[in-house]
């Protein structure tokens, strides 16, 4: 038994599938590239973590380690405020 399916239908339901993965593949990439800074270990990379993925709050904690314990351009308050910015999106985790 075929189906009659309306061309407007097939059309529609193909737009909303290529929208779907241009929407998924879009949050992918950008958290792989937050994935790449955080690796490089340097001030920008995890300021461009954060950017890229602001509710994440690994990022925010690398941040805060990296400006906690860098010891030429330590700066306390920012690592604070990255610390609170994790435990405001996750409270449940510590590190």
């Amino acid at each position: 038994m075929l189906v009659n399916i309306s061309r407007s239908r097939i059309l529609l339901a193909l737009a909303l599938a290529i929208e779907t993965a241009v929407f998924l593949g879009y949050f992918s990439i950008r958290a792989g590239l937050a994935s790449h800074y955080v690796e490089l270990n340097t001030l920008g990379g995890f300021e461009k973590a954060v950017r890229l993925e602001p509710s994440n709050d690994r990022n925010w904690y690398s941040l805060g380690r990296y400006l906690q314990n860098n010891l030429e351009n330590r700066d306390l308050e920012r690592a604070i405020s990255a610390y609170l910015k994790a435990l405001e999106i996750n409270p449940w985790k510590l590190s």
